[in-house]
């Protein structure tokens, strides 16, 4: 029997209370991270920033153009198609357009001078469609479907094109399947497949690389585990393990190391804790914790700085609040 506590998946399965709690701690059993005992980043702290104008859990969040869009997702009574833009030079919030179908669990991101919603959940079924924002025309626009409809995937534009990994598929099970768009021939294309099946995890690139970390595998186990596929060696390859496991994180890049934050662990408590991947050292180490426990958040970095917005934060909150950390540069772990 399969349980699915991520949010994203969209399902829990039949089960009694007591095996319920009985695969649940399994999972927190099975979510610790391995190495060496970890450093502690000391430099820095998140700060309050100016809050949406809408709560929303469950949403996608990116980078364009020096503004970052807080797009779909869920304001714990309905979908909501509704996008709004943050522009860090004023701190103010603005609307933005709306997308034509309301998701939540989608990927979202820029590529050249466009921003792609691609897949998701509609209370429905798995998403296949895509919608394509350029923000100097008016609204989104239609662009070519997935082969598979998926959820709670990862989404970053790579090497120039749009990389869409893993997720809850169609059929129930987590996917390791990879889905590449190039925007020069206009349509999706198989792509190398991740080691290990995994949804509600988080992706983010540094160079000649694309790094896969966390979420949950079809045995519900809580994953610490990261992998990477390089592009020289045209394979994935795994890489040292998060401290401890967890799904709905935020994960992003400063400079050449890569941040995990928050998320869920074992019974699906929203997490503080920040961890901090250097990938030319190879390692990982502990950063300066969330205010506030937090899941299911948008997260992005712009301008050396990042920035998590919404989520749940609590039991099932859906919260407008933002958080950023960083002073415009990379920061320095010590």
């Amino acid at each position: 029997m399969k349980v699915i506590i991520g949010l994203c998946a969209s399902l829990i399965a039949s089960a009694s209370a007591e095996s319920f709690k009985e695969t649940l701690s399994k999972s927190t059993r099975l979510s610790k991270g391995h190495g060496e005992d970890v450093v502690t980043q000391t430099d820095g702290a998140w700060t309050e920033e100016t809050p949406m104008k809408m709560k929303r859990k469950q949403l996608s969040f990116a980078a364009l153009e020096g503004k970052l869009y807080a797009v779909g997702g869920d304001n714990a009574s309905y979908l909501t198609p509704n996008a709004q833009i943050f522009d860090p030079m004023t701190k103010h919030w603005s609307l933005g357009p709306s997308l034509k179908n309301s998701r939540s669990c989608f990927g979202l991101a820029a590529l050249g001078a466009k921003l792609y919603a691609v897949g998701g959940w509609n209370e429905k079924e798995r998403m296949v469609n895509m919608e394509v924002l350029d923000p100097k025309a008016n609204g989104w626009v239609a662009g070519p479907s997935l082969h598979t409809g998926r959820s709670a995937f990862g989404l970053a534009a790579f090497q120039g094109k749009l990389w869409a990994v893993g997720g809850w598929g169609a059929v129930l099970s987590n996917l390791s399947s990879v889905e590449v768009f190039d925007p020069a021939v206009n349509k999706w294309v198989a792509g190398p497949a991740m080691l290990t099946g995994r949804s509600d995890h988080s992706v983010a690139v540094v160079g000649s690389k694309l790094y896969a970390l966390g979420g949950m595998d079809d045995d519900a186990t809580i994953l610490a585990s990261m992998e990477f596929f390089d592009s020289a060696t045209k394979r994935w390859t795994d890489a040292p393990p998060m401290k401890m496991g967890r799904f709905q994180l935020g994960f992003a890049a400063l400079g050449d190391k890569l941040y995990a934050v928050g998320g869920a662990g074992g019974y699906g408590s929203p997490l503080k804790v920040v961890e901090i991947f250097d990938t030319v050292k190879n390692s990982w180490v502990a950063g300066p914790s969330l205010p506030k426990a937090a899941r299911s958040f948008g997260f992005a970095a712009l301008g050396g700085r990042l920035h998590a917005v919404g989520g749940m934060v609590g039991n099932d909150d859906a919260v407008k609040t933002m958080e950023g950390f960083g002073n415009g540069t990379a920061l320095i772990v010590v």
